[in-house]
Protein backbone atom coordinates (compact mmCIF):
# COMPACT_ATOMS: atom_id res chain seq x y z
CA UNK A 1 0.00 0.00 0.00
CA UNK A 2 1.46 3.47 -0.91
CA UNK A 3 2.83 5.97 1.87
CA UNK A 4 2.19 9.08 0.77
CA UNK A 5 2.19 11.60 4.17
CA UNK A 6 5.72 13.45 4.71
CA UNK A 7 4.67 16.26 2.42
CA UNK A 8 1.39 18.31 2.31
CA UNK A 9 -0.05 15.98 -0.65
CA UNK A 10 -2.97 16.79 -1.97
CA UNK A 11 -5.27 13.19 -2.84
CA UNK A 12 -7.39 12.33 -4.84
CA UNK A 13 -9.00 9.58 -6.80
CA UNK A 14 -7.18 10.17 -9.90
CA UNK A 15 -3.72 11.89 -8.81
CA UNK A 16 -1.59 12.79 -5.58
CA UNK A 17 0.70 16.12 -5.92
CA UNK A 18 2.77 18.36 -4.05
CA UNK A 19 4.42 21.52 -4.33
CA UNK A 20 3.88 24.88 -5.81
CA UNK A 21 3.07 24.43 -9.57
CA UNK A 22 2.42 27.49 -12.42
CA UNK A 23 1.14 27.33 -15.74
CA UNK A 24 1.16 29.15 -18.07
CA UNK A 25 2.31 31.87 -15.60
CA UNK A 26 -0.22 31.08 -13.20
CA UNK A 27 -0.59 29.27 -9.76
CA UNK A 28 -2.31 26.31 -9.93
CA UNK A 29 -4.78 25.75 -6.90
CA UNK A 30 -5.23 22.20 -6.05
CA UNK A 31 -8.89 21.99 -7.93
CA UNK A 32 -7.02 23.73 -10.87
CA UNK A 33 -4.15 21.03 -11.09
CA UNK A 34 -6.19 18.20 -10.19
CA UNK A 35 -9.16 19.60 -12.84
CA UNK A 36 -6.10 19.81 -15.56
CA UNK A 37 -4.94 16.05 -14.72
CA UNK A 38 -8.08 14.43 -14.85
CA UNK A 39 -8.47 15.53 -18.77
CA UNK A 40 -5.01 14.41 -19.64
CA UNK A 41 -6.30 10.61 -21.72
CA UNK A 42 -2.48 9.16 -22.45
CA UNK A 43 0.94 9.52 -21.01
CA UNK A 44 2.32 11.39 -24.30
CA UNK A 45 -0.15 14.17 -22.77
CA UNK A 46 0.73 13.85 -19.62
CA UNK A 47 4.28 14.35 -20.92
CA UNK A 48 3.21 17.43 -22.63
CA UNK A 49 1.71 18.93 -19.86
CA UNK A 50 4.55 18.30 -17.31
CA UNK A 51 7.11 20.40 -19.62
CA UNK A 52 4.99 23.63 -19.59
CA UNK A 53 4.89 23.60 -15.58
CA UNK A 54 7.20 25.72 -13.72
CA UNK A 55 7.83 25.71 -9.85
CA UNK A 56 8.18 22.87 -7.33
CA UNK A 57 6.31 19.73 -7.82
CA UNK A 58 5.94 15.75 -7.44
CA UNK A 59 2.73 14.98 -9.55
CA UNK A 60 1.11 11.27 -9.82
CA UNK A 61 -1.25 10.20 -11.80
CA UNK A 62 -2.83 6.97 -11.15
CA UNK A 63 -4.43 4.68 -14.43
CA UNK A 64 -6.08 1.44 -13.90
CA UNK A 65 -2.62 -0.41 -14.28
CA UNK A 66 0.02 1.98 -14.32
CA UNK A 67 1.45 5.30 -12.33
CA UNK A 68 2.61 8.41 -14.42
CA UNK A 69 5.37 10.55 -12.44
CA UNK A 70 6.65 13.88 -13.28
CA UNK A 71 9.33 15.64 -10.69
CA UNK A 72 11.05 19.09 -11.05
CA UNK A 73 15.11 19.30 -12.13
CA UNK A 74 15.93 19.39 -8.04
CA UNK A 75 13.48 16.72 -6.76
CA UNK A 76 12.24 19.21 -3.90
CA UNK A 77 9.56 16.13 -3.22
CA UNK A 78 11.72 12.95 -3.83
CA UNK A 79 9.54 9.88 -3.85
CA UNK A 80 10.87 6.29 -3.56
CA UNK A 81 9.01 3.09 -4.99
CA UNK A 82 9.83 -1.04 -4.59
CA UNK A 83 8.42 -4.32 -6.40
CA UNK A 84 6.60 -5.96 -3.43
CA UNK A 85 5.60 -9.23 -4.57
CA UNK A 86 4.84 -8.41 -8.49
CA UNK A 87 2.83 -4.42 -6.59
CA UNK A 88 4.77 -2.06 -7.24
CA UNK A 89 4.38 0.34 -3.89
CA UNK A 90 5.32 4.06 -3.66
CA UNK A 91 6.25 6.30 -0.77
CA UNK A 92 8.20 9.59 0.30
CA UNK A 93 9.80 8.19 3.09
CA UNK A 94 11.86 5.21 1.89
CA UNK A 95 11.66 3.52 5.48
CA UNK A 96 8.27 2.87 5.01
CA UNK A 97 9.69 0.43 2.31
CA UNK A 98 11.62 -1.61 4.11
CA UNK A 99 8.28 -3.49 6.28
CA UNK A 100 10.45 -4.50 8.76
CA UNK A 101 13.31 -6.00 6.29
CA UNK A 102 17.29 -6.22 6.35
CA UNK A 103 18.64 -3.82 4.92
CA UNK A 104 21.04 -4.47 2.10
CA UNK A 105 23.36 -1.97 0.62
CA UNK A 106 23.36 -1.57 -3.38
CA UNK A 107 27.35 -1.66 -3.59
CA UNK A 108 27.98 0.29 -6.40
CA UNK A 109 25.77 3.43 -4.79
CA UNK A 110 27.47 3.31 -1.57
CA UNK A 111 30.81 3.32 -3.63
CA UNK A 112 29.47 6.62 -5.65
CA UNK A 113 27.79 8.20 -2.68
CA UNK A 114 31.45 7.90 -0.76
CA UNK A 115 33.23 10.31 -3.35
CA UNK A 116 29.56 12.74 -3.93
CA UNK A 117 27.17 12.12 -1.19
CA UNK A 118 24.77 11.29 -3.84
CA UNK A 119 23.26 8.18 -5.35
CA UNK A 120 23.10 8.13 -8.90
CA UNK A 121 19.92 7.39 -11.24
CA UNK A 122 17.43 5.58 -10.20
CA UNK A 123 19.51 4.23 -7.41
CA UNK A 124 19.39 4.70 -3.65
CA UNK A 125 21.80 2.96 -1.38
CA UNK A 126 19.39 0.18 -0.07
CA UNK A 127 18.81 -2.39 -2.99
CA UNK A 128 15.45 -2.90 -3.66
CA UNK A 129 14.12 0.35 -3.32
CA UNK A 130 14.43 3.13 -6.55
CA UNK A 131 13.81 7.25 -6.79
CA UNK A 132 12.17 8.78 -9.01
CA UNK A 133 15.13 10.38 -10.76
CA UNK A 134 14.98 14.42 -11.11
CA UNK A 135 13.58 16.48 -13.99
CA UNK A 136 11.79 13.02 -15.40
CA UNK A 137 8.46 11.88 -16.30
CA UNK A 138 8.60 8.07 -15.47
CA UNK A 139 5.50 5.23 -16.51
CA UNK A 140 5.57 2.51 -14.17
CA UNK A 141 3.64 -1.03 -13.63
CA UNK A 142 4.05 -3.77 -12.43
CA UNK A 143 6.30 -5.49 -15.34
CA UNK A 144 7.74 -1.78 -16.70
CA UNK A 145 9.34 1.04 -15.99
CA UNK A 146 9.68 3.43 -19.11
CA UNK A 147 11.46 7.15 -18.08
CA UNK A 148 11.86 10.27 -20.43
CA UNK A 149 14.12 12.40 -18.98
CA UNK A 150 12.60 15.49 -20.13
CA UNK A 151 15.28 17.52 -18.63
CA UNK A 152 17.43 17.24 -21.48
CA UNK A 153 14.91 19.28 -23.42
CA UNK A 154 16.97 22.39 -21.44
CA UNK A 155 20.00 22.09 -23.44
CA UNK A 156 19.47 24.01 -26.97
CA UNK A 157 22.34 23.75 -29.30
CA UNK A 158 24.22 27.29 -29.01
CA UNK A 159 23.64 28.66 -32.01
CA UNK A 160 20.25 28.76 -30.90
CA UNK A 161 20.53 30.95 -28.25
CA UNK A 162 19.90 34.42 -28.92
CA UNK A 163 21.04 37.23 -26.69
CA UNK A 164 19.43 40.66 -25.62
CA UNK A 165 20.33 43.16 -23.19
CA UNK A 166 18.11 43.21 -19.96
CA UNK A 167 16.63 39.44 -20.85
CA UNK A 168 18.39 37.96 -17.55
CA UNK A 169 16.64 40.89 -15.69
CA UNK A 170 13.35 40.67 -17.36
CA UNK A 171 13.23 36.42 -16.38
CA UNK A 172 14.73 37.52 -13.13
CA UNK A 173 12.14 39.96 -12.40
CA UNK A 174 9.31 37.30 -13.81
CA UNK A 175 10.23 34.12 -11.32
CA UNK A 176 10.70 36.56 -8.18
CA UNK A 177 7.33 37.87 -8.94
CA UNK A 178 6.11 34.77 -9.52
CA UNK A 179 7.46 32.94 -6.49
CA UNK A 180 6.79 36.04 -3.68
CA UNK A 181 3.04 36.41 -4.90
CA UNK A 182 1.12 33.44 -2.90
CA UNK A 183 3.41 33.93 0.48
CA UNK A 184 3.34 37.81 0.03
CA UNK A 185 1.28 37.48 3.47
CA UNK A 186 3.86 35.32 5.54
CA UNK A 187 7.35 36.07 7.00
CA UNK A 188 10.60 35.27 5.04
CA UNK A 189 13.41 34.20 6.60
CA UNK A 190 16.67 34.31 4.07
CA UNK A 191 20.09 32.28 5.17
CA UNK A 192 21.93 35.31 4.35
CA UNK A 193 25.85 34.85 3.65
CA UNK A 194 28.66 37.48 1.78
CA UNK A 195 27.55 35.40 -1.70
CA UNK A 196 25.52 36.74 -4.82
CA UNK A 197 22.48 34.62 -4.65
CA UNK A 198 21.36 35.30 -1.07
CA UNK A 199 21.74 39.01 -1.81
CA UNK A 200 19.74 38.54 -4.61
CA UNK A 201 17.20 36.82 -2.72
CA UNK A 202 17.12 40.04 -0.63
CA UNK A 203 17.28 43.05 -2.85
CA UNK A 204 13.97 40.87 -4.54
CA UNK A 205 11.49 40.67 -1.10
CA UNK A 206 12.73 44.70 -0.72
CA UNK A 207 11.77 45.17 -4.69
CA UNK A 208 8.40 43.37 -4.59
CA UNK A 209 7.92 45.43 -1.23
CA UNK A 210 7.96 42.37 1.26
CA UNK A 211 8.79 44.19 4.92
CA UNK A 212 8.62 40.92 7.04
CA UNK A 213 11.91 39.56 6.40
CA UNK A 214 14.43 38.17 9.11
CA UNK A 215 17.88 37.02 7.91
CA UNK A 216 20.26 34.79 10.14
CA UNK A 217 23.92 33.57 9.52
CA UNK A 218 25.87 30.98 11.19
CA UNK A 219 28.44 29.80 11.95
CA UNK A 220 32.06 30.03 13.73
CA UNK A 221 32.41 33.88 15.73
CA UNK A 222 33.99 36.43 13.23
CA UNK A 223 33.52 34.46 10.16
CA UNK A 224 33.67 37.01 6.81
CA UNK A 225 30.15 36.16 5.88
CA UNK A 226 28.59 37.63 8.83
CA UNK A 227 30.22 40.85 8.38
CA UNK A 228 28.36 41.75 4.72
CA UNK A 229 25.61 40.20 5.67
CA UNK A 230 24.88 42.37 8.78
CA UNK A 231 25.61 45.01 6.32
CA UNK A 232 23.00 43.68 3.86
CA UNK A 233 20.32 43.64 5.74
CA UNK A 234 21.28 46.38 7.45
CA UNK A 235 21.09 48.58 4.28
CA UNK A 236 18.04 47.27 3.08
CA UNK A 237 16.35 47.82 6.87
CA UNK A 238 15.68 43.50 7.26
CA UNK A 239 15.69 42.31 11.21
CA UNK A 240 19.23 40.38 11.48
CA UNK A 241 20.61 37.92 13.87
CA UNK A 242 24.41 35.72 13.53
CA UNK A 243 23.63 32.44 15.25
CA UNK A 244 27.21 31.37 16.67
CA UNK A 245 27.96 27.93 16.91
CA UNK A 246 30.37 26.84 19.56
CA UNK A 247 31.51 23.82 21.80
CA UNK A 248 27.98 24.86 23.66
CA UNK A 249 25.41 24.71 21.15
CA UNK A 250 26.19 21.88 19.82
CA UNK A 251 27.44 19.56 22.74
CA UNK A 252 25.89 16.19 22.97
CA UNK A 253 23.69 16.73 19.41
CA UNK A 254 24.83 13.17 18.08
CA UNK A 255 22.56 11.63 21.33
CA UNK A 256 19.84 13.47 20.95
CA UNK A 257 16.72 12.22 19.48
CA UNK A 258 15.90 14.74 17.22
CA UNK A 259 19.49 14.54 15.21
CA UNK A 260 18.54 10.88 14.47
CA UNK A 261 15.13 11.51 12.97
CA UNK A 262 16.60 14.34 11.38
CA UNK A 263 19.34 11.96 9.77
CA UNK A 264 16.39 9.64 8.28
CA UNK A 265 14.81 12.39 7.31
CA UNK A 266 17.68 14.39 5.18
CA UNK A 267 19.42 11.91 3.97
CA UNK A 268 16.76 9.32 2.28
CA UNK A 269 18.86 6.38 1.48
CA UNK A 270 20.05 9.12 -1.28
CA UNK A 271 21.59 12.11 0.17
CA UNK A 272 24.26 13.14 2.35
CA UNK A 273 22.17 15.21 5.50
CA UNK A 274 23.84 18.64 5.55
CA UNK A 275 24.49 19.75 9.15
CA UNK A 276 25.24 23.75 8.33
CA UNK A 277 22.06 25.22 8.31
CA UNK A 278 20.26 22.45 10.96
CA UNK A 279 21.76 23.65 14.48
CA UNK A 280 20.70 27.20 13.41
CA UNK A 281 17.33 26.68 12.50
CA UNK A 282 16.80 24.30 15.30
CA UNK A 283 17.54 27.18 17.31
CA UNK A 284 15.02 29.93 15.83
CA UNK A 285 12.51 27.37 15.83
CA UNK A 286 13.07 26.61 20.01
CA UNK A 287 13.82 29.79 20.46
CA UNK A 288 10.64 31.40 18.66
CA UNK A 289 12.39 34.00 16.84
CA UNK A 290 10.37 32.94 13.86
CA UNK A 291 7.00 32.58 13.18
CA UNK A 292 5.32 28.69 12.03
CA UNK A 293 4.15 29.74 8.97
CA UNK A 294 7.45 31.47 8.16
CA UNK A 295 8.60 30.79 4.60
CA UNK A 296 12.63 29.77 4.01
CA UNK A 297 14.02 31.40 0.73
CA UNK A 298 17.75 30.52 0.48
CA UNK A 299 20.10 31.07 -2.57
CA UNK A 300 20.14 27.76 -3.97
CA UNK A 301 21.60 27.71 -6.85
CA UNK A 302 21.55 30.18 -9.25
CA UNK A 303 25.94 30.25 -9.32
CA UNK A 304 25.98 26.90 -10.31
CA UNK A 305 23.84 26.74 -13.04
CA UNK A 306 24.74 30.09 -14.32
CA UNK A 307 28.35 29.07 -14.75
CA UNK A 308 30.64 28.91 -11.33
CA UNK A 309 31.43 25.25 -11.93
CA UNK A 310 32.31 25.86 -15.66
CA UNK A 311 36.07 25.44 -16.72
CA UNK A 312 37.40 27.49 -19.89
CA UNK A 313 38.79 24.54 -21.03
CA UNK A 314 35.88 22.09 -20.50
CA UNK A 315 34.91 22.46 -24.55
CA UNK A 316 37.62 21.39 -25.85
CA UNK A 317 37.70 18.19 -23.51
CA UNK A 318 35.59 14.30 -24.65
CA UNK A 319 33.28 13.65 -22.34
CA UNK A 320 35.92 10.65 -20.82
CA UNK A 321 38.09 13.38 -20.29
CA UNK A 322 35.25 15.63 -18.60
CA UNK A 323 34.15 12.47 -15.98
CA UNK A 324 38.16 12.50 -15.09
CA UNK A 325 37.54 16.31 -14.22
CA UNK A 326 33.92 15.45 -12.44
CA UNK A 327 36.63 12.97 -10.37
CA UNK A 328 39.39 14.92 -9.69
CA UNK A 329 37.37 18.48 -8.37
CA UNK A 330 33.68 17.57 -7.35
CA UNK A 331 34.48 14.71 -5.36
CA UNK A 332 34.47 14.50 -1.64
CA UNK A 333 37.36 12.30 -1.02
CA UNK A 334 40.45 11.07 -2.87
CA UNK A 335 41.15 7.56 -4.65
CA UNK A 336 44.31 6.26 -2.11
CA UNK A 337 42.13 3.89 -0.31
CA UNK A 338 41.49 0.28 -1.89
CA UNK A 339 36.91 0.75 -2.11
CA UNK A 340 37.62 3.82 -4.00
CA UNK A 341 39.64 3.11 -7.02
CA UNK A 342 39.48 5.80 -10.11
CA UNK A 343 37.93 3.02 -12.54
CA UNK A 344 34.58 1.59 -10.92
CA UNK A 345 34.12 5.44 -10.20
CA UNK A 346 34.49 6.89 -14.15
CA UNK A 347 32.44 3.51 -14.56
CA UNK A 348 29.80 4.54 -12.94
CA UNK A 349 29.85 8.17 -13.72
CA UNK A 350 29.22 6.60 -17.34
CA UNK A 351 25.82 5.08 -16.10
CA UNK A 352 24.63 8.87 -15.64
CA UNK A 353 24.84 9.89 -19.66
CA UNK A 354 22.31 9.02 -22.11
CA UNK A 355 24.16 9.37 -24.87
CA UNK A 356 22.77 12.76 -26.54
CA UNK A 357 24.44 15.22 -24.66
CA UNK A 358 27.50 17.03 -25.53
CA UNK A 359 30.91 16.86 -23.27
CA UNK A 360 29.65 20.13 -22.11
CA UNK A 361 25.92 19.79 -21.50
CA UNK A 362 26.86 16.24 -19.50
CA UNK A 363 29.05 17.90 -17.44
CA UNK A 364 25.32 20.52 -16.79
CA UNK A 365 23.48 17.38 -16.64
CA UNK A 366 25.48 15.73 -13.94
CA UNK A 367 25.77 19.03 -11.98
CA UNK A 368 21.78 19.33 -11.60
CA UNK A 369 20.42 15.62 -11.92
CA UNK A 370 23.25 14.54 -9.07
CA UNK A 371 25.25 17.12 -7.10
CA UNK A 372 22.51 20.04 -7.15
CA UNK A 373 18.91 18.01 -6.77
CA UNK A 374 20.99 14.94 -4.13
CA UNK A 375 23.55 17.26 -2.34
CA UNK A 376 23.10 21.07 -2.38
CA UNK A 377 19.74 22.10 -3.14
CA UNK A 378 18.47 18.55 -0.96
CA UNK A 379 20.31 20.81 2.04
CA UNK A 380 16.82 22.41 2.37
CA UNK A 381 15.21 19.41 3.60
CA UNK A 382 16.27 20.21 7.08
CA UNK A 383 14.04 23.22 6.78
CA UNK A 384 10.55 21.47 6.03
CA UNK A 385 12.52 18.97 8.51
CA UNK A 386 11.42 21.73 11.35
CA UNK A 387 8.10 22.37 9.88
CA UNK A 388 8.77 25.85 7.21
CA UNK A 389 7.95 25.96 3.76
CA UNK A 390 10.78 26.50 1.14
CA UNK A 391 11.16 28.12 -1.64
CA UNK A 392 13.88 28.03 -4.54
CA UNK A 393 13.66 30.72 -7.44
CA UNK A 394 16.71 30.26 -8.50
CA UNK A 395 16.11 26.85 -9.53
CA UNK A 396 12.91 27.20 -11.34
CA UNK A 397 12.81 25.73 -15.04
CA UNK A 398 13.43 28.86 -16.72
CA UNK A 399 16.05 29.82 -15.40
CA UNK A 400 17.74 26.69 -15.79
CA UNK A 401 16.88 26.60 -19.16
CA UNK A 402 18.52 30.08 -19.78
CA UNK A 403 21.46 29.43 -18.95
CA UNK A 404 22.06 25.70 -19.66
CA UNK A 405 21.48 26.75 -23.41
CA UNK A 406 23.67 30.14 -23.19
CA UNK A 407 27.36 30.06 -25.52
CA UNK A 408 29.47 28.63 -22.57
CA UNK A 409 31.87 31.55 -22.89
CA UNK A 410 28.54 33.53 -21.44
CA UNK A 411 29.24 31.36 -18.13
CA UNK A 412 32.15 31.45 -17.30
CA UNK A 413 33.11 32.66 -14.07
CA UNK A 414 29.17 33.93 -13.72
CA UNK A 415 29.99 37.52 -15.95
CA UNK A 416 26.45 37.15 -17.38
CA UNK A 417 25.19 36.45 -14.08
CA UNK A 418 27.11 38.71 -12.05
CA UNK A 419 27.09 41.33 -14.26
CA UNK A 420 23.28 41.57 -14.37
CA UNK A 421 22.64 41.68 -10.49
CA UNK A 422 25.30 43.72 -9.80
CA UNK A 423 23.86 46.33 -12.30
CA UNK A 424 20.13 45.75 -12.00
CA UNK A 425 19.75 44.83 -8.26
CA UNK A 426 23.12 45.38 -6.26
CA UNK A 427 23.77 49.00 -7.49
CA UNK A 428 20.13 50.48 -6.92
CA UNK A 429 19.66 49.17 -3.66
CA UNK A 430 23.59 50.49 -2.66
CA UNK A 431 24.65 46.60 -2.42
CA UNK A 432 27.37 47.00 -4.43
CA UNK A 433 30.02 46.42 -1.76
CA UNK A 434 32.14 43.61 -0.55
CA UNK A 435 31.75 42.04 -3.76
CA UNK A 436 33.79 38.15 -4.01
CA UNK A 437 35.70 38.32 -7.01
CA UNK A 438 34.99 35.62 -10.04
CA UNK A 439 36.95 32.59 -9.19
CA UNK A 440 40.24 31.82 -11.78
CA UNK A 441 40.48 28.34 -12.66
CA UNK A 442 43.93 26.90 -13.76
CA UNK A 443 43.80 23.76 -14.79
CA UNK A 444 46.42 21.27 -12.58
CA UNK A 445 49.34 20.17 -13.92
CA UNK A 446 50.92 16.76 -13.82
CA UNK A 447 53.04 17.91 -11.61
CA UNK A 448 50.53 19.52 -8.73
CA UNK A 449 48.49 16.63 -9.62
CA UNK A 450 51.25 14.16 -8.37
CA UNK A 451 51.46 16.59 -5.15
CA UNK A 452 48.42 16.70 -4.30
CA UNK A 453 47.87 12.84 -4.55
CA UNK A 454 51.04 12.30 -2.39
CA UNK A 455 52.14 14.96 -0.13
CA UNK A 456 51.85 12.95 3.27
CA UNK A 457 48.57 13.73 5.36
CA UNK A 458 50.68 15.68 8.28
CA UNK A 459 52.11 17.77 5.70
CA UNK A 460 48.52 18.79 3.97
CA UNK A 461 47.26 19.65 8.16
CA UNK A 462 49.78 22.71 7.54
CA UNK A 463 49.08 23.99 4.32
CA UNK A 464 44.91 23.98 4.79
CA UNK A 465 43.18 26.24 6.90
CA UNK A 466 41.77 23.67 8.95
CA UNK A 467 39.12 26.08 10.84
CA UNK A 468 36.40 26.64 8.53
CA UNK A 469 33.59 29.46 8.85
CA UNK A 470 30.97 26.74 9.56
CA UNK A 471 32.11 25.00 12.66
CA UNK A 472 32.44 21.94 10.59
CA UNK A 473 35.49 20.51 12.03
CA UNK A 474 34.44 20.32 15.22
CA UNK A 475 30.84 19.23 14.46
CA UNK A 476 32.08 16.43 12.72
CA UNK A 477 34.82 15.57 15.21
CA UNK A 478 32.17 14.82 17.38
CA UNK A 479 31.07 12.30 15.20
CA UNK A 480 34.29 10.73 14.24
CA UNK A 481 34.85 10.41 18.05
CA UNK A 482 31.45 7.80 18.21
CA UNK A 483 32.80 5.96 15.22
CA UNK A 484 36.66 5.69 17.23
CA UNK A 485 34.50 4.71 20.26
CA UNK A 486 32.43 2.36 18.61
CA UNK A 487 36.20 0.91 16.96
CA UNK A 488 34.72 1.74 13.06
CA UNK A 489 37.15 1.77 10.17
CA UNK A 490 36.79 5.65 9.00
CA UNK A 491 38.68 6.28 5.72
CA UNK A 492 40.92 9.92 5.76
CA UNK A 493 39.78 11.89 2.77
CA UNK A 494 42.87 13.58 0.56
CA UNK A 495 42.72 16.59 1.92
CA UNK A 496 42.00 17.12 5.78
CA UNK A 497 39.50 19.83 5.69
CA UNK A 498 36.97 17.47 3.19
CA UNK A 499 34.69 17.47 6.57
CA UNK A 500 31.83 16.30 4.59
CA UNK A 501 34.04 12.54 4.16
CA UNK A 502 33.28 12.12 7.34
CA UNK A 503 29.50 13.10 7.65
CA UNK A 504 29.02 10.62 4.85
CA UNK A 505 30.74 7.70 6.46
CA UNK A 506 28.94 8.61 9.89
CA UNK A 507 25.50 8.73 8.24
CA UNK A 508 26.30 4.76 6.01
CA UNK A 509 27.25 3.22 9.60
CA UNK A 510 23.70 4.96 10.54
CA UNK A 511 21.80 3.17 7.57
CA UNK A 512 23.70 -0.09 7.66
CA UNK A 513 25.29 -0.60 11.34
CA UNK A 514 28.00 -2.55 9.84
CA UNK A 515 31.53 -2.20 8.65
CA UNK A 516 30.73 -0.57 5.02
CA UNK A 517 34.51 -0.81 4.02
CA UNK A 518 33.86 -5.01 3.76
CA UNK A 519 30.99 -4.47 1.41
CA UNK A 520 33.63 -3.98 -1.30
CA UNK A 521 36.68 -5.66 0.18
CA UNK A 522 34.49 -8.52 0.28
CA UNK A 523 33.67 -8.40 -3.30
Amino acid sequence: MNSLKRYNWHHSYSADFVGTIWFDGICLSSAGLEKKLSSIGTFEQFGQFIKKLRGHFTIIKKTSREYWVATDPVLHYPVFYKNNSGMVVLSDDPMCLLEGETVVPDRQSVLFFLQFGATYGKHTLVEGISLFEPGTVPRLSESKRNTEHYITNYFLPEKEWKYSPGELKDLLDETFSRYIEPYKDHSFVVPLTAGYDSRLIVAMLKKYGIRNVFCFTWGRRGNFEMVTARKVASQLGYDYQFIEYNNQLIDYFNNQEQFFRYMEYAGGFMSMPFLQDYFAVSYLKNEHIIPSDAVFIPGHTGDVYSGSHQRPWFKKMSKSEIKNEIVDHFAVTGFKNKPLKREPILSLLGKVDDNVLTPVQFFDYWDITIRQARFVARSSSVFRFFGYDVLLPLSDQQFIHYFFSAPTEKRYHEKLYRDTLIEYYFRPFSLDFDLKDSMVFRKDTLLVRLLKNNVPQFVKRMYYQLDDVIFYREITGILIDELNKRKKKILLPDFPNKYNSFLIQWYLYFIFGSDYKNFFENK
